[in-house]
Formats: structure tokens, C-alpha cells, sequence
């Protein structure tokens, strides 16, 4: 591991349980705690990850607490990891259907609160999730601009205007993803713990944080 990466999550460890009041208990709860946090935080939309990568991290559940207190991050090198392997993976499912033209007649369910969606259980779960998630994206501009009154072009026109509205927003949104630097992610797992302490405080602030990078 970095040795600056280590010495820095024991040393926010050391001085959060020095200087805080009121520290809590870095157990195993804390453990379970930050390891959903964590995940949660790096794939809210559910995008990336599957049940399959999870399990794979599962045995980490009750480590956690362990690491902060030791400076282990392997924990976040497999996260990482198994995170951007997730990214290229949904980025070629992104490809292939935003590709195909639109097609709307076949009705279908789209749960679109994360927080009542598992993860996908494998690839291709994670396919159709991106199937049905470009769809959606597609029908919903659609649908809002054969409601705009004052729309007057033609459907072909809507259809090119959308589906480049929805290729731009995605290609975008793997970009941000793609182009995000270790440091900023290390420095987003650092806060997951502190926010165990003090849910509106990073132990990071900007100027740390570039001085870290």
C-alpha cells in the first residue's frame, strides 16, 4: 500500500479519538457502518457495481474498524478496483445501446429510487439496467417535448435532438467517473469514517486535501 495513504488514515484515527468529543466505539458496528457507507458513496446510482463484486468485498464487513485503526487500506484498493473495472464495464453497455435507435412500444417497469434497487446480480443484470436506463432517459425528453406547446419541429428532429441530449449527459457522466483521481476517492474514504463521528464534517478540508494530492 502507499505508505502516505497508511499513515494517513492512522493518523485521522489517532487524532479523531484524541480530539473528538465523544468519540464512538470502533467496532465491528462502526465497521459495517463505513463499509455500506462507503459503497454507497462511490455507487449511489447503483451503475457499477454487482452483487458478484460485492461478495467479493463482503469479508471486509467486520475488517474495517481493524484498517482505520492500522492504516490498512487494502479494503479501498479492492473497492477501487472492482469500482473501475464496473465503470468500463457499464460504459461498454452505455455504448452499445445508445447506439440503438428509439423504440418505445414495448412497456416495461423502471424503478427509479435507488434506494428500492438492489445491485444488479451480474453483467448481464447490469446490462439491462443500462438498457432500460437509456430508455427511459430517451422517453422521458421525448415525452417533455411533444408536451411543450410551442415545439414545432418535426418528429425526426425531436428523435436527434433527443437521443443527442442523452448521449452527451452519459458521456459525460463516465468521464467524471473515469477521469476521477485516486487521492480525491482515498480522500472521500478517509471522510466515510469521520462521518461516523460528525456526520457534517470532512477531516479533509480543500486546502488539506490539495496539500495531500
Amino acid at each position: 500500500p502507499d505508505s502516505k495513504e497508511s499513515h494517513l488514515l492512522k493518523l485521522v484515527y489517532e487524532s479523531s479519538q484524541r480530539f473528538h468529543y465523544g468519540p464512538p466505539v470502533v467496532d465491528d458496528s462502526f465497521s459495517v457502518r463505513a463499509f455500506r457507507d462507503f459503497l454507497n458513496n462511490l455507487d449511489p446510482g447503483k451503475r457499477f457495481y454487482t452483487q458478484a463484486d460485492l461478495a467479493q468485498m463482503e469479508n471486509y464487513q467486520l475488517l474495517l474498524d481493524d484498517h482505520f485503526k492500522t492504516g490498512t487500506v487494502e479494503f479501498f484498493d479492492l473497492a477501487l478496483r472492482l469500482w473501475q473495472q464496473g465503470i468500463a464495464r457499464s460504459e461498454t453497455h452505455f455504448k452499445e445501446f445508445i447506439a440503438q435507435p428509439m423504440d418505445f412500444s414495448v412497456a416495461e417497469e423502471y424503478e427509479l429510487d435507488n434506494d428500492k434497487r438492489n445491485w444488479p446480480e451480474n453483467d448481464a443484470d447490469m446490462r439491462d439496467y443500462w438498457r432500460k436506463s437509456i430508455k427511459y432517459e430517451k422517453l422521458n425528453r421525448y415525452v417533455q417535448y411533444l408536451a411543450d406547446s410551442t415545439n414545432v419541429r418535426t418528429d425526426d428532429s425531436l428523435r436527434i435532438e433527443v437521443e443527442k441530449e442523452v448521449h452527451d449527459l452519459l458521456t459525460n457522466f463516465f468521464d467524471r467517473n473515469t477521469e476521477a483521481r485516486r487521492s480525491d476517492l482515498f480522500a472521500a474514504y478517509i471522510n466515510t469514517f469521520i462521518h461516523l463521528y460528525a456526520p457534517h464534517t470532512d477531516s479533509l478540508n480543500p486546502q488539506e486535501q490539495e496539500a495531500f494530492n
